[in-house]
């Protein structure tokens, strides 16, 4: 007979997901525990879901209103006891995986508090219960953040002063983690032509908490002659059969641009072209993002040095896009800047696309070398800056226009209208 193998894990399941499972033959039952046990079928040989144990307390739990119950996972194992080749080979592996029938609905508050987020998000386990067993809330994951840990620290040689920041792209369950190693030399430097090194590094993960050894892949030997020392936040991203990098930089002649790095293995990158303007646009451009959404393809940027307008550039430091106009591998025009965010406290804004395709927009809510014109008050609690809320940015006629994240409404308290406007437009407390 197979053996029997249970979770090491309690899953907070929605109950109405598990009471519309059939029961397991009785002749099983005898195997479990009482507490609700799932046995999970087959859905690649047609074997469904089935309840091995807990009818009852998952009808308690419904006429409770619970949002939630206490689950373990039984299956059947495919591999034999003595079996310990298959365990260590991936491609041998991957003939065991046991597809669940259904969907879970797993409640993510729970997750967070159980500290189980990698058990659920697990894909390479050959052996048990596998994708696409779980269904995680993407509006909980948008609305509540945890922190867990600093998972890279400035301890080599090419970052010890720093690790600046950067992007990370998904293929295949790893996670490529790229940013600026700092390095300002000790002497009596300028720290732009002279004395700082401005390191690409990249380092590996498959569940983004741990991470592998750091490989150091850009130098300042790497990026041409005409730029100073100021390259920094890699932007990484796919598209067809390659990958491209954008970095931001500072030229010797004080005009900011940004370089084009192309590869096709993600750590070997060869440089292309800059993408910049005929006329001087601020002496460095920082934060470079580089993206396509609804057709369309936009260079975001954060410029240092531009003039201080009566209408625009007001903040000591700005962020904007360029609209990209032609091919950006071959030659192209960047176009019609605009400014993201003209409010205080906006910076290196970064694009992101989620699961559904949107195009989303988070930036930085601080500002650097502000010193002389305000300081943060949160300070004296010992923190300042934050996020900002995600936006969807959606294109209309070569502009970008924002909009706060619909999960975002779920943070809406009573709807309240203000005596002085009796007749105003939808207002939430």
């Amino acid at each position: 007979m197979r053996e029997l193998c249970l979770s090491s894990e309690l899953y907070p399941v929605s109950p109405a997901d598990i009471a519309a499972l059939a029961d397991t033959p009785a002749d099983l039952q005898q195997h479990v525990k009482d507490e609700i046990t799932v046995l999970i079928g087959d859905s690649q040989s047609g074997q469904t879901d089935t309840l091995l144990s807990g009818r009852d307390a998952v009808r308690r739990a419904l006429a409770e209103n619970a949002s939630s119950v206490p689950v373990r996972f039984a299956f059947f194992s495919k591999i034999g006891r003595f079996d310990f080749i298959t365990v260590f080979v991936k491609p041998l592996r991957a003939r065991y995986k046991i597809f669940s029938s259904n969907i879970y609905h797993i409640a993510p508050l729970e997750i967070r508090k159980l500290k189980i987020e990698r058990n659920i998000r697990t894909k390479e386990n050959a052996y048990v219960f596998s994708n696409p067993l779980f269904y995680y809330d993407e509006a909980e994951r948008m609305l509540h953040w945890d922190f867990t840990g600093v998972p890279m620290q400035p301890d080599q040689p090419y970052d010890c002063h720093g690790a600046y920041s950067g992007s990370a792209l998904v293929e295949d369950g790893v996670m490529y983690v790229y940013y600026t190693g700092n390095v300002k030399l000790p002497g009596d430097f300028d720290y732009v032509t002279q004395g700082r090194e401005a390191n690409t590094v990249l380092v590996e993960s498959r569940d983004g908490r741990t991470f592998g050894d750091k490989k150091l892949l850009l130098t300042n030997r790497d990026y041409p002659a005409d730029y100073t020392l100021h390259i920094r936040d890699p932007k990484v991203f796919a598209l067809e059969d390659r990958y491209y990098m954008v970095l931001g930089g500072r030229k010797k002649n004080d005009c900011g641009a940004v370089l084009l790095y192309e590869s096709c293995d993600l750590e070997n990158w060869r440089f292309c072209r800059e993408l910049t303007v005929p006329m001087k646009f601020g002496y460095m451009w920082e934060c470079p993002d580089l993206f396509c959404t609804e057709g369309k393809w936009f260079l975001s940027l954060s410029p240092q040095g531009l003039p201080r307008d009566e209408q625009e550039f007001q903040n000591v430091y700005t962020a904007g896009y360029f609209q990209v106009n032609g091919d950006f591998r071959e030659g192209c025009r960047l176009e019609d800047f605009r400014e993201w965010d003209k409010g205080f406290d906006f910076y290196a804004p970064q694009t992101f696309t989620d699961e559904s395709g949107r195009t989303l927009l988070i930036a930085w809510a601080g500002l650097p070398d502000v010193e002389e014109e305000y300081v943060n008050p949160t300070i004296e609690s010992g923190w300042q800056h934050a996020l900002t809320v995600p936006r969807v940015i959606r294109e209309q006629n070569g502009r970008l226009l924002q909009y706060p994240v619909p999960e975002l409404e779920a943070l809406r308290g009573e709807r309240q209208l203000p005596d002085k406007y009796p007749s105003s437009p939808d207002c939430y407390g």
